[in-house]
């Protein structure tokens, strides 16, 4: 690989876009070569003025053979995540993909069977791994700290995914159309499905979940969902809305059979153990600051990425979230 990193963007549907390109640009020796989105071409050519991109393309396939990008940021609809991987795959190119993965299970193995196939790197990013705080509780979690956990539970939330537009443009906006892959379940039970994995350490059984239109009068998609994910040992509660007022915390909760940990202040993690409580601050971010430089780093490195930004980790996210949305729909429980 050459001393410049060649980045190119793919999709721009999601409202990370814009924190991922300067996270990107922060990086030393990075070079933005290029921006496509089909559908969104007029605003491609904005983006590419305000954020420095070389160069606007109107297809993936003409971005790939012109900028010959050494990796690329994936922030397409979710439905649209496999056409970025497939044309990726045909050039050899790694993808960093927005949380989460696809819309779908169908469409995550077809991910990884590309990936697989034309063995370039797919990576999903998750926003928290770059916090020291979830490395913490990992690690408290993984040393036993907190004995077998029972239990979890995360709430994520907030006004909407365009909140602060007119309504004409929420309604247009493709988080509220299902077959682009939008709703609240995805957008946020899929964090609570990645992390309970990881903090839980088993795999997953099935989903009872519940998932409607309690507030929007638009859209096809649900803008609040709870999900049950029943594991071996252990219980999963996800809870999703784009309709709250607020951030009443804590965000996350796990029960141990020796402690209890939750989320605390100013990125603590607070633990209840035997009527005691112990407030414990994070050390060090062991990983990169942002997805971007993971990716990155580990492209220059040829090293694997982290594992819960893994194919197989996240297919198994897939599994709990296509279960939820089938569960939600048929008001059945659904295996994983």
């Amino acid at each position: 690989m050459a001393a410049q990193t060649r980045i190119a963007v793919m999709g721009i549907a999601h409202s990370h876009v814009g924190s991922l390109i300067n996270q990107a640009k922060a990086i030393e020796g990075v070079e933005l070569v290029g921006v496509a989105d089909p559908s969104r071409t007029d605003l491609c050519e904005s983006l590419a003025r305000e954020r420095g991109i070389e160069r606007v393309y109107p297809d993936y396939a003409s971005l790939l053979s012109d900028a010959q990008p050494d990796g690329v940021i994936c922030c397409a609809e979710n439905a649209r995540h496999v056409d970025v991987v497939e044309a990726c795959a045909a050039a050899g190119v790694p993808v960093m993909l927005e949380k989460p993965m696809a819309d779908s299970l169908d469409h995550a193995r077809r991910i990884a069977d590309l990936a697989r196939g034309s063995g370039i790197g797919v990576m999903t990013n998750w926003p928290f791994l770059w916090s020291p705080t979830f490395h913490c509780l990992l690690d408290l979690v993984r040393s036993g700290g907190l004995g077998r956990i029972f239990e979890f539970r995360l709430r994520a939330g907030h006004a909407g995914p365009t909140g602060g537009t007119m309504p004409e443009d929420r309604r247009a906006g493709w988080w509220f159309f299902r077959e682009l892959g939008g709703g609240a379940l995805l957008d946020f039970c899929c964090y609570g499905a990645c992390e309970s994995l990881a903090l839980i350490g088993e795999e997953a059984e099935y989903v009872v979940a519940v998932a409607d239109r309690l507030c929007y009068g638009f859209g096809d998609t649900e803008d609040n969902a709870v999900m049950l994910v029943r594991y071996p040992s252990a219980f999963a509660i996800l809870e999703a809305t784009w309709t709250q007022h607020g951030d009443p915390g804590p965000h996350l909760t796990v029960w141990g059979t020796k402690a209890t940990a939750f989320y605390g202040e100013g990125g603590k993690i607070v633990v209840l153990r035997d009527g005691a409580r112990e407030e414990i601050e994070p050390g060090p971010q062991p990983l990169e600051s942002s997805g971007p430089s993971h990716f990155v780093n580990r492209l220059r490195t040829q090293q694997p990425f982290h594992e819960i930004l893994s194919i197989e980790h996240n297919l198994k996210v897939m599994a709990i979230l296509d279960a939820g949305l089938k569960s939600a729909a048929t008001r059945r429980a659904v295996e994983c």
